[in-house]
């Protein structure tokens, strides 16, 4: 599950660097851990049952105009079913029409909130 994470913060690192070019090198750094997107998903994950285990619920979410985020075969949606699909508790969030910035994370934040407040 570490490596979907760091994969899924990779990519969203990725779409910030394309989109501007002058982050800072922490970003760098993130890149060249970055695997490639096929590899995101449910095949990442080598224990389900363990993962259930020490989590109650896993959530990703992105801005609707972060490029391979929002939409395709790689979209945190996407990934979100298929962890579903094994048995973990995954949700997403698409923050319409926002990047990767403030706005994306303050809605993604309140709506990660319902989930763990019950």
């Amino acid at each position: 599950m570490k490596k979907l994470f760091l994969s899924l913060m990779a990519l969203t690192s990725l779409t910030a660097l394309a989109q501007n070019p002058t982050v800072p090198s922490v970003t760098e750094n993130v890149v060249e851990d970055f695997k490639p997107a096929s590899t995101n998903g449910a095949d990442e994950l080598t224990d389900a049952a363990d993962f259930k285990k020490t989590n109650k619920v896993l959530f990703m979410s992105a801005g609707g105009k972060e490029t391979g985020m929002a939409e395709g075969e790689n979209s945190v949606g996407k990934v979100a079913e298929d962890l579903k699909a094994i048995g973990i508790n995954a949700h997403s969030y698409i923050s319409p029409e926002t990047a990767h910035e403030w706005q994306t994370w303050r809605r993604s934040l309140y709506q990660f909130a319902q989930l763990i407040f019950k």
